[in-house]
């Protein structure tokens, strides 16, 4: 927000606004807009990208697509059919890539009783999660969300509470005890937590994996390069594994977090999601069409 503000002080005649929204609450994005609107009619012109595509409706007069950094679509109005700009992401139909599989809900795998944050962060929180069910987790910026996963995922201590995994009590005391259980994290700031940024992707792949990789107590660069290649083939990686995973796309980057830990099929995966108004909806499309979301393999 304070970026934000910065920039709309600088009585620019241009503001490239390059997803500005993506740490920002429903409340504290229409209040930017309202900002917008404003500046507008004073003859301020703006780029805004997003993600978001309810946003670009919002907001927009005229829309660009881009796709493996080409133009892929223009559109002379904003008022364009979500389907639509999807097939101009992606290059073809979204329903005939990911069609609708029901996932039957089983067996209770993860139960959370009275969790409390170390710094009162998050207080007796307690909730269970199914196989095959996708749980949310909704909060604005600062409302505790983010820490009460890091405290599940051992990743941060906690004052009180406990975790069990399919009728086992984990001790919370760091995140290696919760890979061993089946708990792996996808962290929402990935280039601060996700990925070391100067490694390559085969590299940023095996980070987390090393017991499977591990023959006589060597890692096999052989090894790293095959298991990073099959990652790549799984979640459709636009990158080698000997490139620096610093110069795929923010995207391709998320993929390589995603797949370095889908890698373990693990028995459960949290996903932690910057907060907006359609959350719900991208967090639920997004786990469907995982193309090994439904490997057999997938607990």
């Amino acid at each position: 927000m304070v970026e934000i503000a910065k920039a709309l002080t600088r009585n620019a005649k241009l503001l490239i606004l390059d997803e500005p929204t993506a740490a920002l609450g429903g409340e504290e994005t229409e209040r930017l807009f309202s900002q917008i609107d404003q500046l507008r009619k004073q003859g301020v012109s703006f780029i805004y990208i997003s993600h978001r595509l309810e946003e670009i409706a919002r907001i927009a007069d005229r829309v660009t697509v881009l796709r493996d950094g080409r133009l892929a679509a223009e559109h002379p109005t904003a008022q364009v059919p979500v389907h639509v700009l999807l097939e101009n992401m992606v290059g073809r139909s979204v329903d005939r890539i990911f069609p609708k599989i029901e996932a039957p809900i089983g067996r209770e795998v993860l139960r959370v009783d009275g969790l409390t944050g170390r710094h009162g962060q998050f207080t007796n929180v307690s909730f269970s999660v199914r196989a095959g069910e996708i749980f949310g987790i909704a909060g604005i910026v600062g409302a505790g969300r983010t820490e009460l996963v890091r405290g599940i995922a051992g990743v941060d201590s906690v004052a009180a509470g406990s975790v069990t995994v399919e009728g086992k009590r984990l001790r919370l005391t760091n995140p290696s005890e919760a890979i061993k259980a089946g708990l792996v994290l996808v962290p929402e700031d990935r280039k601060s937590q996700g990925l070391v940024l100067t490694h390559s992707v085969a590299s940023n792949l095996a980070l987390g994996n090393f017991d499977r990789l591990m023959r006589g107590g060597w890692i096999a660069p052989a090894e790293v390069r095959s298991f990073a290649a099959s990652g790549i083939q799984k979640l459709g990686v636009k990158g080698q594994p000997g490139q620096p995973v610093r110069s795929l796309s923010g995207g391709n980057q998320q993929k390589v977090v995603i797949a370095r830990w889908i890698s373990r099929t693990p028995k459960f995966l949290f996903w932690m999601s910057q907060p907006g108004a359609s959350i719900w909806e991208r967090g639920r499309r997004s786990m469907r069409r995982l193309p090994v979301w439904h490997n057999p393999e997938w607990r």
